[in-house]
């Protein structure tokens, strides 16, 4: 690496407001976003080490790129494991002539991971980036996430990319259903499956008032169920994503869809679901891996020199965009 090029791996907490003020102004150029300060400081904070883990790539004293660890509690038969989101990784588009800085980037912070113990990292990353992680640094594919879900406003969609999705007399049926069935349809406070059956993040208070605060996600409460939903304008269509129901389940998940379709038509033209399901929703239908507007490639890596294959096996996960920072 040339001499004016350094590789700082640090803990969100050793992080400079110097540091944070260039990173923030770096990943708003690269990604054309907006984001402020106070957006990175609260979401590097928001996993169960109230701290990240970054490897901070510096040429003469200014952030040209980075990459990012967001730490999260997993269980899986019974046992509790600290696993991370790997996120955030970017270089300045002037200093991307090493073609394996990434890399370095990603193996400088490991001794850091394994200091506090993460064990394995995940991540989705965009069609641009997955060749480069998969072959490049190794990281291995789980599965893809899928789609499922209720067309609102089918006029609006046909003229948008999610024109392919659009099946009008599954939408007439579950539309009717929306405003039939929704008075009736009630959530439930039992959760679908026996806790520890799968790799599951530990969807606990304090992680769940950091990863959907309520000025930025609805919070839809009824008969002891939490359903979290973010509304996002994806090229035009506003979608309303339902991220995640506490507790998990086939009945609450398609309550949370009903609810959305009844009470926010004027503002949701699309009602979406991503991850994987052991069971099929009645009122959100699954999208064909053919039809779907984007791929979302579940990756993993095991930390240091670790082996647990039962982690790359997708049916072996409770997985979402809640796991991820996407939405």
């Amino acid at each position: 690496m040339p001499s004016d090029y350094e590789i700082l791996p640090l803990r969100t907490t050793d992080i400079t407001v110097q540091q944070f003020a260039q990173l923030t102004s770096l990943f708003n150029r690269i990604f054309n976003k907006e984001f402020a300060v106070q957006d990175f400081q609260r979401k590097y904070t928001s996993g169960c080490l109230d701290y990240s883990f970054h490897a901070l790539l510096i040429f003469k004293n200014e952030v040209v790129g980075a990459f990012s660890v967001i730490p999260n509690q997993y269980t899986y038969r019974g046992d509790t494991i600290l696993m991370g989101m790997g996120c955030d990784s970017l270089i300045h588009e002037e200093h991307r002539k090493d073609e394996l800085m990434l890399k370095k980037l990603f193996d400088s912070v490991q001794p850091l991971l394994m200091e506090d113990n993460i064990s394995f990292l995940i991540s989705i990353p965009n069609q641009t980036a997955y060749p480069y992680w998969k072959y490049i640094v190794k990281w291995k594919d789980i599965g893809d996430l899928s789609y499922f879900v209720l067309p609102v406003k089918a006029g609006k969609l046909v003229a948008k990319k999610f024109a392919s999705i659009i099946n009008p007399i599954n939408r007439i049926i579950i539309w009717a259903a929306a405003w039939l069935i929704a008075p009736f349809f009630r959530p439930t406070s039992v959760a679908a499956q026996e806790p520890g059956s799968h790799v599951s993040l530990s969807r606990n208070q304090h992680f769940l008032r950091k990863r959907f605060p309520q000025d930025s996600y609805l919070h839809i409460n009824s008969n002891g169920m939490t359903a979290f939903v973010r509304f996002y304008d994806e090229d035009g269509v506003n979608v309303a994503y339902i991220m995640d129901c506490i507790p998990f389940s086939k009945k609450n998940l398609d309550y949370a869809a009903l609810y959305l379709a009844r009470h926010y038509s004027g503002k949701a033209d699309l009602i979406m679901y991503i991850g994987r399901l052991d069971f099929s929703p009645t009122f959100l239908y699954k999208i064909p891996k053919q039809k779907e507007p984007r791929r979302q490639p579940f990756l993993g890596k095991m930390v240091g020199k670790q082996d647990t294959p039962e982690y790359f096996v997708y049916d072996n996960w409770d997985i979402s965009l809640t796991d991820f920072d996407n939405r």
